[in-house]
Protein backbone atom coordinates (compact mmCIF):
# COMPACT_ATOMS: atom_id res chain seq x y z
CA UNK A 1 0.00 0.00 0.00
CA UNK A 2 2.69 2.52 0.89
CA UNK A 3 4.14 1.84 -2.67
CA UNK A 4 0.97 2.57 -4.01
CA UNK A 5 0.37 5.57 -2.60
CA UNK A 6 4.11 6.58 -3.69
CA UNK A 7 3.46 6.03 -6.82
CA UNK A 8 0.43 6.92 -7.04
CA UNK A 9 1.66 10.55 -5.92
CA UNK A 10 3.98 11.11 -8.42
CA UNK A 11 1.62 10.49 -10.97
CA UNK A 12 -0.30 12.88 -9.56
CA UNK A 13 2.16 15.36 -9.50
CA UNK A 14 2.48 15.83 -5.65
CA UNK A 15 6.36 15.71 -3.78
CA UNK A 16 6.97 13.67 -0.74
CA UNK A 17 9.55 16.45 -0.01
CA UNK A 18 10.06 20.21 -0.65
CA UNK A 19 13.28 19.55 -2.22
CA UNK A 20 11.78 18.74 -5.16
CA UNK A 21 10.16 21.85 -5.43
CA UNK A 22 13.25 24.12 -5.65
CA UNK A 23 12.39 25.61 -1.91
CA UNK A 24 15.78 26.03 0.20
CA UNK A 25 15.39 24.81 4.18
CA UNK A 26 14.32 27.98 6.45
CA UNK A 27 16.80 29.57 8.15
CA UNK A 28 16.98 31.85 11.54
CA UNK A 29 16.62 35.55 10.58
CA UNK A 30 19.68 36.48 13.02
CA UNK A 31 22.55 34.69 10.86
CA UNK A 32 23.97 36.97 8.51
CA UNK A 33 26.41 35.88 5.55
CA UNK A 34 29.69 37.63 5.28
CA UNK A 35 28.38 39.63 2.25
CA UNK A 36 25.08 41.63 4.46
CA UNK A 37 28.48 41.96 7.20
CA UNK A 38 29.81 43.96 4.52
CA UNK A 39 26.83 45.85 3.12
CA UNK A 40 25.32 46.82 6.69
CA UNK A 41 29.35 48.28 7.26
CA UNK A 42 29.26 50.39 3.94
CA UNK A 43 26.42 52.06 5.08
CA UNK A 44 26.90 52.52 8.62
CA UNK A 45 30.33 54.26 7.23
CA UNK A 46 28.79 56.59 4.56
CA UNK A 47 26.07 58.10 7.08
CA UNK A 48 28.90 58.45 9.45
CA UNK A 49 30.81 60.21 6.69
CA UNK A 50 27.49 62.12 5.52
CA UNK A 51 27.15 63.65 9.10
CA UNK A 52 30.69 64.60 9.57
CA UNK A 53 30.31 66.75 6.91
CA UNK A 54 26.91 68.20 7.77
CA UNK A 55 28.78 69.00 11.08
CA UNK A 56 31.44 70.85 9.31
CA UNK A 57 29.66 72.66 6.84
CA UNK A 58 27.73 74.03 9.95
CA UNK A 59 30.82 75.08 11.78
CA UNK A 60 32.12 76.59 8.53
CA UNK A 61 29.01 78.80 8.22
CA UNK A 62 28.81 80.03 11.54
CA UNK A 63 32.80 81.44 11.89
CA UNK A 64 32.20 82.72 8.43
CA UNK A 65 28.86 84.42 9.74
CA UNK A 66 30.91 85.79 12.60
CA UNK A 67 33.80 86.92 10.83
CA UNK A 68 32.46 88.72 8.50
CA UNK A 69 32.20 92.04 8.65
CA UNK A 70 28.52 94.09 8.95
CA UNK A 71 27.60 95.54 5.49
CA UNK A 72 24.05 96.80 6.36
CA UNK A 73 25.60 100.28 6.70
CA UNK A 74 27.57 100.43 3.36
CA UNK A 75 26.38 103.02 1.77
CA UNK A 76 27.84 106.96 2.29
CA UNK A 77 24.71 108.29 3.30
CA UNK A 78 24.24 105.36 6.01
CA UNK A 79 27.60 105.83 7.08
CA UNK A 80 27.36 109.56 7.58
CA UNK A 81 24.29 109.26 9.86
CA UNK A 82 25.94 106.44 11.91
CA UNK A 83 28.95 108.82 12.25
CA UNK A 84 27.02 111.63 13.11
CA UNK A 85 25.20 109.65 15.85
CA UNK A 86 28.35 108.29 17.42
CA UNK A 87 29.90 111.64 17.35
CA UNK A 88 26.56 113.10 19.46
CA UNK A 89 27.28 110.62 21.77
CA UNK A 90 29.49 110.68 25.40
CA UNK A 91 31.16 107.65 25.88
CA UNK A 92 32.85 108.42 28.60
CA UNK A 93 29.57 108.23 30.62
CA UNK A 94 27.59 105.49 31.32
CA UNK A 95 23.97 104.70 29.95
CA UNK A 96 23.08 102.88 33.18
CA UNK A 97 23.75 105.70 35.48
CA UNK A 98 22.94 109.18 32.90
CA UNK A 99 21.18 107.76 29.49
CA UNK A 100 20.54 111.48 28.96
CA UNK A 101 24.10 112.91 28.59
CA UNK A 102 25.24 109.14 27.19
CA UNK A 103 23.21 110.00 24.34
CA UNK A 104 22.81 113.77 23.86
CA UNK A 105 26.36 114.78 25.79
CA UNK A 106 28.99 114.92 22.91
CA UNK A 107 25.84 116.86 20.71
CA UNK A 108 25.14 119.76 23.85
CA UNK A 109 28.92 120.07 23.76
CA UNK A 110 29.18 120.17 19.71
CA UNK A 111 26.31 123.13 19.39
CA UNK A 112 26.57 125.63 22.54
CA UNK A 113 23.50 127.76 22.96
CA UNK A 114 23.99 130.64 20.52
CA UNK A 115 24.12 134.69 22.19
CA UNK A 116 21.26 135.43 20.81
CA UNK A 117 18.95 132.17 21.42
CA UNK A 118 17.66 130.98 25.32
CA UNK A 119 17.19 127.77 23.99
CA UNK A 120 19.05 125.46 20.89
CA UNK A 121 18.00 122.35 19.89
CA UNK A 122 18.80 119.91 17.00
CA UNK A 123 15.82 120.95 14.53
CA UNK A 124 16.49 124.56 15.48
CA UNK A 125 20.13 124.02 14.05
CA UNK A 126 18.55 121.86 11.11
CA UNK A 127 15.62 124.71 10.82
CA UNK A 128 18.90 127.46 10.46
CA UNK A 129 20.71 125.82 8.26
CA UNK A 130 18.03 125.23 5.64
CA UNK A 131 17.25 128.92 5.69
CA UNK A 132 20.62 129.70 4.34
CA UNK A 133 20.46 127.36 1.87
CA UNK A 134 17.32 129.06 0.70
CA UNK A 135 18.17 132.35 0.88
CA UNK A 136 21.13 131.31 -1.20
CA UNK A 137 18.95 129.96 -3.63
CA UNK A 138 16.63 133.04 -3.58
CA UNK A 139 19.38 135.66 -4.01
CA UNK A 140 20.61 133.40 -7.30
CA UNK A 141 20.05 134.59 -10.42
CA UNK A 142 18.22 132.60 -12.96
CA UNK A 143 16.96 132.64 -16.70
CA UNK A 144 13.40 131.92 -15.59
CA UNK A 145 10.23 133.12 -17.63
CA UNK A 146 8.43 135.88 -16.22
CA UNK A 147 5.00 133.21 -15.09
CA UNK A 148 7.31 130.82 -13.76
CA UNK A 149 6.81 130.17 -9.96
CA UNK A 150 10.25 130.13 -9.72
CA UNK A 151 10.94 133.58 -11.09
CA UNK A 152 7.63 134.73 -9.10
CA UNK A 153 9.06 133.82 -5.63
CA UNK A 154 12.98 135.63 -6.36
CA UNK A 155 11.13 139.19 -7.35
CA UNK A 156 9.12 138.41 -4.49
CA UNK A 157 11.43 138.40 -1.84
CA UNK A 158 13.66 140.97 -3.63
CA UNK A 159 10.63 143.24 -3.34
CA UNK A 160 10.47 142.35 0.33
CA UNK A 161 14.40 143.22 0.87
CA UNK A 162 14.21 146.29 -0.37
CA UNK A 163 13.90 148.25 2.55
CA UNK A 164 14.06 152.17 0.99
CA UNK A 165 11.42 151.46 -1.40
CA UNK A 166 9.09 149.66 1.06
CA UNK A 167 9.87 152.46 3.89
CA UNK A 168 8.58 155.07 0.71
CA UNK A 169 5.21 153.21 0.39
CA UNK A 170 4.38 151.34 3.37
CA UNK A 171 3.47 154.81 5.54
CA UNK A 172 1.45 156.18 3.18
CA UNK A 173 -0.55 152.68 2.72
CA UNK A 174 -0.48 152.39 6.48
CA UNK A 175 -1.91 156.94 7.01
CA UNK A 176 -4.36 155.48 4.79
CA UNK A 177 -6.04 152.15 6.62
CA UNK A 178 -6.08 154.49 9.79
CA UNK A 179 -7.96 156.87 8.48
CA UNK A 180 -10.31 154.04 6.87
CA UNK A 181 -11.25 152.33 9.88
CA UNK A 182 -12.02 155.36 12.13
CA UNK A 183 -8.02 156.96 12.69
CA UNK A 184 -6.65 156.65 16.50
CA UNK A 185 -5.74 158.95 18.91
CA UNK A 186 -2.01 159.47 18.30
CA UNK A 187 -1.43 162.14 16.35
CA UNK A 188 -5.44 162.92 15.55
CA UNK A 189 -7.05 165.33 18.02
CA UNK A 190 -10.29 164.64 16.42
CA UNK A 191 -10.62 161.08 17.39
CA UNK A 192 -13.17 160.63 20.17
CA UNK A 193 -13.35 157.24 21.91
CA UNK A 194 -17.16 157.54 21.87
CA UNK A 195 -17.77 157.44 18.16
CA UNK A 196 -14.67 154.72 18.01
CA UNK A 197 -15.83 150.89 18.33
CA UNK A 198 -12.98 148.05 18.41
CA UNK A 199 -15.20 145.06 17.76
CA UNK A 200 -16.61 147.18 14.64
CA UNK A 201 -13.20 147.98 13.29
CA UNK A 202 -11.79 144.28 13.89
CA UNK A 203 -14.99 143.05 12.14
CA UNK A 204 -14.31 145.24 9.21
CA UNK A 205 -10.62 144.46 8.70
CA UNK A 206 -11.41 140.72 8.97
CA UNK A 207 -13.97 141.42 6.13
CA UNK A 208 -11.89 143.28 3.73
CA UNK A 209 -8.55 141.28 4.21
CA UNK A 210 -10.72 137.68 4.87
CA UNK A 211 -8.08 135.99 2.41
CA UNK A 212 -5.26 136.00 4.28
CA UNK A 213 -7.28 136.38 8.43
CA UNK A 214 -4.97 138.93 9.68
CA UNK A 215 -6.37 138.36 13.14
CA UNK A 216 -8.61 135.77 13.23
CA UNK A 217 -9.56 132.50 11.43
CA UNK A 218 -12.95 131.02 10.99
CA UNK A 219 -14.05 127.68 10.57
CA UNK A 220 -16.88 124.87 11.04
CA UNK A 221 -15.74 122.09 13.62
CA UNK A 222 -17.98 119.70 15.34
CA UNK A 223 -19.43 120.60 18.62
CA UNK A 224 -17.45 118.91 21.13
CA UNK A 225 -20.92 118.69 23.71
CA UNK A 226 -22.44 116.90 20.76
CA UNK A 227 -21.19 115.61 17.97
CA UNK A 228 -24.47 116.13 15.96
CA UNK A 229 -24.28 119.62 15.98
CA UNK A 230 -21.33 122.00 14.82
CA UNK A 231 -19.89 124.92 15.92
CA UNK A 232 -18.45 128.22 14.46
CA UNK A 233 -14.91 128.16 15.73
CA UNK A 234 -12.98 131.41 16.18
CA UNK A 235 -9.56 131.49 16.93
CA UNK A 236 -6.43 133.94 16.82
CA UNK A 237 -4.44 133.85 12.97
CA UNK A 238 -1.43 132.03 14.18
CA UNK A 239 0.86 135.59 12.42
CA UNK A 240 -1.35 137.96 15.17
CA UNK A 241 -1.09 135.20 17.83
CA UNK A 242 3.12 134.72 17.19
CA UNK A 243 3.85 138.75 17.01
CA UNK A 244 1.72 139.20 20.44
Amino acid sequence: MDSYRTRGDTNLGYAGSTQTLGVKPWSSPTSFTKDNWKGRFGLVFICALLLFVCIALAIVLILTHVRQPNDHCSSSSCLEVAGAIKQNLNESVDPCKDFFQYSCGGWIKNNPIPSSENWFAAYRKLGDENNKKLLLLLLEDGDFPSGHAVRKTKDYFKSCMAEDQNDNTALPELKRLITQYGSWPLGNTSWKESTWSLPEVLMAFQMEFSYMSPLFVLNVDVNPFNSSQHVLKVHLSAVFSYNL
